[in-house]
């Protein structure tokens, strides 16, 4: 007789951690079990420093701008993601900028849930030394600070496996039921597997129709391209498995019209794999584009009263030095 077994769905779940290296989260329609991932719909997150730059400067005057880059998802990122400063006019009569660009020297590590706390990932800060250029007025400029970072998203849902795919249409009893939609869970990421559906294909083949969609607030691109236009909106499919059961999808670059995708995938299970339930695991791949913008307002100097101010700090100056010789 062939064997049929049931395992609770939250003692799956956490089966489902031990190979997914993370912990189970919400999705974008339903809140996960607590103790699962820690969630959220974002990745490496910029923000600038406070007073870094300050709200206004003088023209022809030194400041900082100060930037932090940290891991808001629950995907750790290797060392070596760039950082640029933009949005402003750099060169001889531009901005000065010792340099526009600097990458991480560490591993950023994603957040983690430790018995219901959420734990911050890894973060960066950098620091671009500047000089105002000269305008003819008050002039307002936008500082735009970007990155492109590699980043990967995970999605689970309990399945159903079977011997004969289609018992259920015969009204035999059964243990869990093949086809229609899955509760999904993804981990924190700005992409997400929003909705699996399980459909029988076959007396032993089973197919999996998987949606994902944006949910942040960039842009994604293919994995290891940089950030380049014409691989934008695009995700790779890593894997789809269930265990060692490995799924063959119908395209492995996924294509976002207006945030969202979907790919099929399918496999032909063995005849005497039994009925029991299990965990599919979807691992997407992706590079993704991200972004901070400052305003910063250069004061002009009138011609004017810049000579006058030099006039009078210089006298101050010399005063101050006979103050000095005198005492």
């Amino acid at each position: 007789m062939k064997k049929k077994f049931v395992i609770p769905l939250i003692a799956l779940l956490f089966i489902g951690l031990a190979f997914s290296s993370g912990c189970i989260g919400e999705s974008e329609a339903k809140e996960a079990p607590k103790g699962m991932f820690a969630g959220g719909s974002n990745g490496l997150v910029l923000s600038f420093m406070p007073g870094l730059p300050p709200d206004e400067v003088f023209e022809n005057t030194k400041f900082t701008i100060g930037v932090k880059l940290e891991n808001k998802g629950e995907h750790k990122v290797p060392e070596g993601v760039e950082v640029k400063i933009g949005g402003i006019p750099t060169g001889e009569d531009g901005f000065d900028l010792n340099q526009s660009a600097q990458s991480t020297k560490k591993e950023l590590t994603g957040k983690t849930l430790v018995e219901e706390e959420v734990i911050s990932g890894g973060f960066e800060i950098f620091n671009f030394p500047a000089e105002s250029p000269t305008y003819p007025g008050d002039t307002e400029v936008t500082i735009i600070a970007s990155s492109c970072f590699p980043y990967e998203s995970l999605g689970v849902a309990t399945v159903c496996l079977k011997d004969d795919l289609f018992t259920q249409a015969t009204g035999a009893p059964e243990v869990c039921k093949v086809s229609g939609e899955k509760e999904t869970y993804s981990r924190g990421a700005p992409i997400k597997v929003t909705k699996i559906k399980e459909i029988p294909m076959g007396e032993h083949r089973l197919g999996f129709k998987i949606n994902i969609e944006n949910t942040g607030d960039g842009q994604v691109y293919l994995p290891r391209t940089g950030c380049k236009g014409s691989d934008i909106n695009k995700v790779s499919v890593k894997s789809v498995k269930i265990r060692d059961i490995v799924f063959s999808c119908s395209t492995k670059t996924i294509t976002l019209v207006d945030g969202e995708g979907t790919v099929f995938c399918d496999k032909e299970l063995p005849e005497d794999i039994g009925e029991y339930e299990d965990i599919l695991k979807v691992i997407l791949e992706y590079n993704y584009r991200t972004q901070a913008t400052q305003k910063l307002n250069v004061l002009n100097v009138p011609y004017g009263e810049s000579e006058t101010s030099t006039e009078n700090a210089t006298e101050g100056e010399g005063a101050g030095a006979e103050q000095g010789t005198g005492s």
